[in-house]
Formats: C-alpha cells, sequence, structure tokens
C-alpha cells in the first residue's frame, strides 16, 4: 500500500499538469465528441461565399460596417484554415480549451493554495451551459476569442503585478494591453470586463495587506494603462467610428433614450436584475430543460453517457488528490472561497450592464444566449466560490457534479441540433445538385426546410447556391425563404435589392424556383406550377406559392455542377431521394425510358417514399413508357395515403396531362384501385 501511495505521489507530483490535463480533457469530451458530424450555419454562409468569391478584401469590406476589426481577423482564419468545417471547428474547440486554462492560471494566482477549488471552479466555467452556440464555429468563434483574449489579458495583468522581475512585468503588460484592445475590437459589449479588470487590481493590492488601509495610488500605479485604453476605445467607438448598422448604431441608441430617459434608466435597472439571474442561475437549468423536452432518447442517453465521462474525469482527479494528500484544505471554509463568490456575483454585475445599456437581453434560444458568455467567468467564480464556501462535503461533490452533468448534457444536445441541422442542410443540397444541373442568371430559389431545421435568413439559401452553382464569381443566383408577403412579390414579379453587408443582393421574383424539404424524412420538392401533385406535408406558406414556381428556369442540359466536398462532405448515399430526382430530371426532359429505367432501379432495390405524393413522378414515367400495368401498380400505392389522393383527384385532370393513358393513372389513384 506504500508503495502505491508512493507511486501514485510521483504520478501526482506536478499537480499543475494534471489539472491542466483535467481541463483539456474536459473541454475535449464536452465539445469534440460530434465535430465530425457538424458543419456550416447561418451567417457562416455569407462568409463564406464572399470569402470564395471576393478574397480577403471582400472579408474585410464585409465587416467594415460595424466591426471593421473582425474582417482582418477573418481573412486571416480563411487563410489559414479556407473551406475546411473541421478546421473551423477544431479552431473554435482550441479557442474554447485556452480560455478554460487561462481562467485557471488567472484563479491559481489569485488563490495559489487552492488548487482543487480552483481546477473545478475552471471546469464550471468550461461547462457553462448559459452560452451553447459553439458548435455554430465560425460565426461565434469571434465570441470564444473575444473571452480567452479577455481572460488571458487580465491573467497577464496578474502576473505582471505578482512577478519581481522587471523584463517579466513589462512584457505582461504589454501583451495585456494588446490582448485588451484585441477583445474590445472584436466585441465592444465586452467593455464590462474593463471595469472587472479594477476590481480583481483592488482585490490583489487589499489581498497583500488587508491590515492597511488600501492606496488608491497603487490602483492607478498599475490600473491606468488600461483605464486610458478602455477610454481611448470607448471614445472612438461612441464618437469617432460610425456603425452602419442599425443594430450597433449608438446614435439610434442614444435616441432612444433621449425619447424617454426616466422609462429608459428604470428598464435598464429592472433588465440588468433579469439578466443577472438569467446568466447566473437561470443558465444551467432552462437550456437543460428544453433540450431535454425536444431532444431525442437516443441523444440523451449519448449526453449522459458523455457527461459520465466528464465527470469521471473530474472524479478521478479529486480521488488521486485526496489519495496523495497535497495541502489544499477544502474541509473548511475558506475566506478565499468567499472572495471568490462575492467577486463572481460582482463580476456578473459589471460585464451585464454594457449589455443591457446596448438594449440586448438574454434569451436562451435562436442564438441570443451568446450575451451571457461575457460574464461567464463570473459566474463560475460565484458558483465554484459558493459551493466552497457554503456547501460541506460530500454534498459539496454531489453539487458540483451535478451543474457538470447538467452543462454537459446542454452542450451535447446543442451539438446533436446542430448535427441534424447540417445533415439535412447537405443532403438538400446534394439532392438539388442531382436535381438542378444549372439554373439560369438571375434566378430566385425560394427555401423552406421543416420545423427542426429553419432557415432564418436568405443568405442561407444565396450563399450555398452560389458556392456550388457559380463558384468565385459574383452572385448570379438569388435566394430567399418563405416570409408573410412573399405571396403579393411573386404576382406583381417584384424587383428587389438588398444591400447584405458590402453585398448587393438583387432578387427578381418573376423568375422565381420553389424548393421545398416538408419533412426530414421526405426528399427536397421542386414545385412545378403545372403538376397537379403538392405534398399533405407541404407547409402552408409553400403551398400558396407552388403556382409561381418555373422549372424551365432549371438548365437541363447544362454539365451538372457538384458540391464541393471540402464544405459539403461527400455525396450521400443513393437512396430514394436520389432516384426521385434523376426522375424527375428526366421526365423534364421527357426523357420517358430513362425515367421508368430509373424508377425500375429504385424499386428493385427496395427503395420507397416517406411520403406517397413521391410516386408521381414514377407514375408519370410509366405512363409515358407505356408501362401502364406498372403505372396503375404504383397509382395504388399512392392512393394509400387519402390526403395525397384528394389533392391529386381535385387537381390532376389538368390539360397537359388528358393526353393518352395517363388519365386512367390518375383515374386510378382516384378511385383507389
Amino acid at each position: 500500500m506504500i508503495d502505491k501511495a508512493n507511486s501514485l505521489k510521483r504520478f501526482f507530483i506536478s499537480e499543475k499538469v494534471v489539472s491542466i490535463a483535467t481541463i483539456v480533457l474536459v473541454t475535449l469530451l464536452t465539445y469534440g465528441v460530434l465535430i465530425p458530424w457538424l458543419g456550416y450555419y447561418r451567417d457562416d454562409w455569407y462568409l463564406m461565399w464572399t470569402a470564395q468569391a471576393q478574397g480577403a478584401k471582400g472579408i474585410v469590406e464585409l465587416f467594415k460596417i460595424d466591426r471593421p476589426f473582425i474582417g482582418v481577423i477573418y481573412s486571416f482564419d480563411y487563410f489559414l484554415l479556407g473551406q475546411s468545417k473541421l478546421g473551423w471547428h477544431l479552431y473554435a474547440l482550441l479557442l474554447r480549451a485556452g480560455g478554460g486554462l487561462a481562467f485557471m492560471w488567472l484563479l491559481r494566482m489569485l488563490w495559489p493554495n487552492r488548487r482543487v477549488e480552483t481546477t473545478l471552479t475552471a471546469s464550471l466555467f468550461i461547462i457553462y451551459p448559459g452560452f451553447y452556440q459553439q458548435p455554430n464555429a465560425v460565426t461565434f468563434k469571434n465570441i470564444l476569442l473575444a473571452q480567452t483574449c479577455a481572460v488571458l489579458s487580465m491573467a497577464l495583468t496578474v502576473n505582471a503585478i505578482q512577478t519581481k522581475r522587471a523584463a517579466s512585468r513589462a512584457w505582461s503588460t504589454f501583451f495585456s494591453l494588446l490582448l485588451a484592445l484585441l477583445y474590445l475590437m472584436i466585441y465592444e459589449a465586452m467593455i464590462g470586463i474593463e471595469a472587472a479588470r479594477l476590481l480583481l487590481l483592488w482585490y490583489v493590492f487589499h489581498s497583500r495587506s488587508p491590515e492597511k488601509k488600501f492606496s488608491m495610488r497603487q490602483l492607478i500605479r498599475y490600473g491606468w494603462p488600461y483605464l486610458l485604453l478602455a477610454l481611448f476605445f470607448a471614445y472612438w467607438r461612441l464618437f469617432i467610428f460610425k456603425g452602419m448598422r442599425r443594430a450597433v448604431n449608438v446614435d439610434v441608441l442614444i435616441a432612444t433614450y433621449e425619447a424617454s430617459p426616466l422609462y429608459s434608466l428604470s428598464s435598464l435597472f429592472l433588465d440588468a436584475i433579469k439578466n443577472a439571474l438569467a446568466t447566473t442561475v437561470f443558465a444551467w437549468a432552462v437550456p437543460p430543460y428544453q433540450f431535454l423536452d425536444t431532444g431525442r432518447r437516443r441523444d440523451f442517453v449519448a449526453a449522459l453517457a458523455v457527461a459520465t465521462i466528464v465527470t469521471g474525469v473530474v472524479g478521478l482527479y479529486l480521488w488521486a488528490w485526496r489519495k496523495t494528500q497535497l495541502q489544499d484544505s477544502t474541509r473548511e471554509p475558506s475566506l478565499s472561497s468567499l472572495h471568490s463568490s462575492l467577486l463572481g456575483i460582482t463580476i456578473v454585475a459589471l460585464t451585464i450592464i454594457p449589455i443591457v445599456a446596448a438594449r440586448r437581453t438574454v434569451i436562451f434560444g435562436l442564438q441570443w444566449d451568446r450575451y451571457t458568455y461575457q460574464s461567464a467567468l463570473g459566474v463560475a467564480m460565484f458558483i465554484g466560490g459558493a459551493a466552497f464556501y457554503a456547501i460541506r462535503t460530500p454534498a459539496r461533490w454531489f453539487f458540483i457534479m451535478g451543474l457538470i452533468t447538467l452543462g454537459v448534457i446542454t452542450h451535447y444536445f446543442s451539438a446533436a441540433y446542430y448535427r441534424d441541422f447540417w445533415e439535412i442542410q447537405r443532403n438538400v443540397w446534394w439532392q438539388i445538385s442531382w436535381r438542378v444541373p444549372d439554373l439560369s442568371d438571375g434566378t430566385t430559389v425560394i427555401l423552406s426546410l421543416p420545423p427542426e431545421a429553419p432557415l432564418r435568413e436568405e443568405y442561407e439559401v444565396w450563399g450555398p447556391l452560389n458556392i456550388i452553382y457559380n463558384p468565385g464569381a459574383p452572385l448570379r443566383m438569388s435566394g430567399q425563404i418563405p416570409y408573410p408577403g412573399i405571396a403579393l412579390d411573386l404576382e406583381q414579379a417584384t424587383l428587389q435589392e438588398r444591400q447584405m453587408r458590402s453585398v448587393l443582393v438583387r432578387r427578381d421574383y418573376g423568375k422565381s424556383l420553389v424548393m421545398s424539404l416538408p419533412t426530414s424524412q421526405s426528399c427536397l420538392h421542386i414545385l412545378d406550377s403545372t403538376v397537379p401533385v403538392i405534398s399533405p406535408y407541404e407547409p402552408l406558406s409553400v403551398s400558396a406559392i407552388a403556382k409561381y414556381s418555373d422549372i424551365d428556369l432549371i438548365r437541363i442540359d447544362s454539365q451538372p455542377h457538384i458540391p464541393p466536398v471540402d464544405m459539403f462532405g461527400k455525396e450521400p448515399e443513393h437512396t430514394w431521394c436520389f432516384y426521385y430526382q434523376k426522375i424527375n430530371l428526366a421526365l423534364q426532359r421527357k426523357d420517358w425510358e430513362d425515367a421508368a429505367r430509373l424508377a425500375d432501379t429504385a424499386i428493385a432495390n427496395g427503395l420507397h417514399p416517406f411520403d406517397q405524393s413521391e410516386w408521381f413522378p414514377v407514375i408519370v414515367a410509366y405512363v409515358n413508357a407505356g408501362d401502364m400495368r406498372s403505372a396503375h401498380k404504383i397509382a395504388t400505392r399512392m392512393a394509400s395515403d387519402p390526403r395525397v389522393r384528394a389533392t391529386l383527384c381535385a387537381h390532376g385532370k389538368t390539360e397537359r396531362w388528358q393526353e393518352g393513358e395517363y388519365e386512367q393513372a390518375i383515374d386510378a389513384v382516384c378511385s383507389g384501385k
């Protein structure tokens, strides 16, 4: 037993190495498990298209209207990572790990004798569930980068005070200021961290000599460069730089306060309290509940398994610490734990105020959870300090492990949502490439995805569309998503222009092609105003505009365009949807024999649709190829869904299809024979 204990002590002699390994493992397990199945989302698309079409200069121009330095960073990132999905996600993972390690370093300089407490507090910072946009790596790596720079900057500030070497002090101060400027240029709403920095400076000086009266001279001596930097940045941001986007336009914000100052100030106070509660307390309950309520059972099992492994890693660290009996008392409450908690809640307040002042609020959903992350270090300090001060062992360990479990489950479910979202997106674009060899110039593609993977902005359509069909060139086609007034624009063939940052987008609703994925189990439907069948799963917003969809905009004789594999992954397996798209393309070419051959192959391979309306092109193929027996057989299958039969019988006997034997096939569907 003695030999084992000595062996364990030798293994654990470098506690720093083991604690660093713990933080890294917690990060990798929490955020890295599903990375191979993640992709591009939302705002990623206009960035990726601009990078491909306009290069570094275009990326810089893209962000000049609100945060110009981000464009410089993105251009450098794109130079290194290009279109590699894996590269962007690994980059975001590295930033997350770097932020966690920097935070632990900061805590250990503040409380060097509280090794277990600082490691667990850093773990809480890593898995904080209030911000769960890690899978949306390209867009939100900016916030991760800003947070990592801010925490490392604060750590270097404390290091500059504590080091005895003049050279080390100078270098620490220089890089601390550089990182401070960097994070402010990335995300100005994090300026509250500069107030938190002064608070930590005060605490360091007070801890050195608590019996002496605090000297303002010391705070000014070490804090003036940071204060000056913050004031200079604030002056530049408020009075020199004019943001062109309304969301970051200071003049618009000031006008709002001037219109009703008393109401605005009272709202500011109440919103600060509400957002602080959401960031500190509700973040540990609302996101986990939302994901558990809507997530799939298999994902819950996987999330619980990952959480068990993560808590096992942390538990192994605790076990090894207890076995080696290192000098790190955690049994009795410590004033340093109380100080951590008080500092943490104060930092939360200081970092929330700029967010609330900018008329932003914390919402756990639709990416608005990003307004919590600037306060995550304060939340971790508050929760970790409170746990070690107010809760006795072993309840303390259950409390911390419970929080870690909730955090890991939240992040796994978030990654699972984005995994499924990406799978739907990439399948849609591959199906479009199977069905559409090319598109006419000026086509406006209107795309609808199912409720579990909804598109929010038009650039989620024209971005990937032009990357596939017009790579490295100006916009040739436009995109849109269904919105309440779109039917009127389609009816009037409206011409529109929208300035999307530095990109001018022109839309011609007189040249529209409507596409829809009614459910995640359906195939992509490219609607045709002359075809009599609309899926019963189609949302009303799509059914109402189907009559404006013009498939003649598809260039059926062009060479096919293949989605770039580094962006869209390998071509999916050729299941039913592949044949469905190819049958429709053959029908549009009036190659009846090829369409019937494709239908035969699909049926022979045991493939069939989830959505019975997708049998319709097969019937068309067989009728026009003269195989009425097969046409009637498939018509009977199609008739098994009464909703499909009702739609077909109401609209099926159009002039276009009242030729030859086709009408008999329609009659077979309608009669159910």
